[in-house]
């Protein structure tokens, strides 16, 4: 979105993703990250909104009874662009498949290719999918002793 280039203007930091969120109002939220640290802490975030605020509100794109949320993608960041993918090949993922039966498939990213991604759902099992199939993709957090409890 061209109201967030000043953001790579010093090439410090980018813009991950925005969304509105649904409450009575709809309230912007706006993911950026460091591009070193790929984090983001609370007195950048204190910044960053300071300096997006009145641009978004001078533009119109947000009202007065609009609240601006600007934060870290977090530890289970959204995967949105190529490079999101490419940077965590091998990591576990969860990726939901747009259509009518909201299918979800957890794995590990394999590969990522010009026309989608490989997902490893299990050691024999391989999915790829199509960049157009996806309809939202986030890292899963896997705590490293994180044991299996059957009841």
């Amino acid at each position: 979105m061209e109201y967030f280039k000043f953001l790579s203007r010093d090439k410090e930091y980018s813009l991950v993703q925005v969304t509105l969120q649904s409450k009575k109002e709809s309230d912007l939220c706006v993911m950026i990250e460091h591009k070193k640290t790929l984090t983001l802490s609370i007195e950048e975030c204190v910044k960053l909104s300071a300096e997006i605020e009145p641009i978004l509100r001078s533009k119109g794109l947000l009202t007065d009874q609009q609240i601006l949320e600007v934060s870290s993608p977090g530890v289970e960041r959204p995967l949105v662009t190529p490079d999101h993918y490419k940077r965590y090949v091998g990591t576990h993922i969860l990726v939901g498949i747009q259509g009518g039966k909201g299918q979800k498939y957890e794995g590990v990213l394999q590969n990522v290719l010009g026309s989608g991604i490989v997902l490893a759902l299990s050691q024999d099992d391989i999915l790829s999918v199509e960049w157009s199939s996806i309809k939202f993709c986030k890292l899963v957090y896997k705590f490293e002793n994180q044991k299996e409890t059957e009841e």
